[in-house]
Parts: C-alpha cells; sequence; structure tokens
C-alpha cells in the first residue's frame, strides 16, 4: 500500500520521514526526522518490506503445510490468505511455494467434499446392504482420509456387519443341528470372503463362524472313518 500511495505522488519530490520514539511507561511515538527523496523511500520501502515478507511467507508455508496434513484445508487456506502481499517481496522459489500450497488446500477442500458426501451416502446405505455400504466407505477414506463424517460412518456400517454375521452364526447353528455339515462350510468361506480384514469388531464373530467349521469337519471325519472303526 505504502509503495501504491508513493506512485500517486507523481508531481512531490520529496516526503516527510518519522522515526519512531520509543520510552519507557510511554507509547511510542512518531518524530519528524527529515525530509526525503521518493526515490530513497521506495528503496527504504520494499527493503523493509522484504524483510517482514520473506518472514511472513515462511511462517504461512509451514503453518498450511501443518494444517494440511492435519487434514485441516480450510484451516490452511486461510492461513494463506496474505499471498498476494508478500509476492512481490520475496523470490519466485517462495512464491511456487505458496502457490503450491494454495492449489493443494483447494485441491484437498473438493475431496473433502466429495468424502464427506460418500460416507453420508454409504451410512445410509448400510442397514440395507452393509457390504456395500464398506465399499463405499473404502472409497471416501481414499478419497479424502480426513473427512470427518468417516468415523461415524465406518461404526453404523460396522454395527450393520455385526448384525449379518449374527445372522450367520445362528444360521451355522441351526444347521450344525440338522447335521447340515456342508451349509456349515459355505455359511464360513462365505463369510471368510466377505467380512475378514475389515474390521477387528467382526473377528469375535468369524471366529464363532470358524469353530462351527472346524467343528463340521471332525464331524464328517468321523463319519466317514466310523465303518472302518467297527471293522
Amino acid at each position: 500500500d505504502a509503495l501504491d500511495a508513493l506512485d500517486s505522488l507523481d508531481v512531490v519530490k520529496l516526503i516527510p520521514a518519522y522515526r519512531v520514539i520509543v520510552e519507557a511507561d510511554s507509547p511510542d511515538l512518531l518524530r519528524f526526522d527529515k525530509m526525503l527523496p521518493i526515490v530513497e523511500a521506495r528503496e527504504e520501502i520494499i527493503k523493509r518490506g522484504q524483510m517482514w515478507a520473506v518472514e511472513r511467507a515462511e511462517e504461512m508455508r509451514v503453518q498450511a503445510d501443518g494444517l494440511l496434513d492435519q487434514y485441516q484445508p480450510q484451516a490452511a487456506q486461510d492461513t494463506l490468505k496474505d499471498r498476494k502481499l508478500v509476492e512481490r517481496f520475496v523470490d519466485e522459489k517462495a512464491n511456487q511455494a505458496l502457490r503450491d500450497l494454495e492449489t493443494r488446500a483447494s485441491t484437498d477442500l473438493r475431496l473433502l467434499e466429495q468424502a464427506e458426501r460418500r460416507a453420508r451416502q454409504a451410512q445410509r446405505l448400510a442397514a440395507e446392504n452393509a457390504l456395500g455400504a464398506w465399499d463405499l466407505l473404502v472409497e471416501a477414506y481414499q478419497t479424502y482420509a480426513g473427512a470427518t463424517a468417516l468415523p461415524e460412518a465406518r461404526q453404523t456400517i460396522v454395527g450393520a456387519m455385526v448384525e449379518s454375521l449374527q445372522g450367520l452364526v445362528r444360521e451355522a447353528e441351526a444347521a450344525f443341528n440338522q447335521k447340515r455339515m456342508d451349509r456349515i462350510q459355505r455359511i464360513y468361506q462365505g463369510a471368510r470372503l466377505d467380512y475378514a480384514d475389515k474390521d477387528e469388531t467382526l473377528d469375535e464373530w468369524l471366529a464363532h463362524l470358524a469353530e462351527f467349521d472346524r467343528q463340521a469337519r471332525a464331524y464328517e471325519d468321523y463319519i466317514r472313518n466310523a465303518p472302518g472303526l467297527v471293522e
């Protein structure tokens, strides 16, 4: 702003310069120092601007980079709001670093919105199709892992998958009581394909099915070997 003001003084050759007087227990005071040629004033302003801008640019870069790593793209974008002010006073490398962070913040904001929409969609689908909801949730995580809707959506979906597994455990128990051992094996294999390596909460119920599968195989082995034992 000071440089722009100087540019508007096209007919003025000298401008007053002031010093800041610092006194103990008193507000800082401005005291007239001398009349300064505009050329020298411009050089002084640029020099002071560069000192401020280099420090401010590095401060913005570090803060914005840290915020983006913490999945806070809006805060990072807000931190970079002064980029245009330092642009004319810092070198191209510093300017490019700030521009890159602006681009990253803008991209992350867009990805955040997409991930939030997918997470909410997955959460709505959970009761109807838990496995399909999980696939959508994975897409949301891959889009932007810092979306705030993800933890709640995951909790809802995992809860729905637990209910599905509990139903399969009941089916396996009924099949065991009916001596339908082949049915138990199909239930267990299908459950492993659908639910393994998704969430630790599911492991307990997969373990129940694994135990039914073990007992079913042991029963079949016993039936196969029974005639030989009798002989």
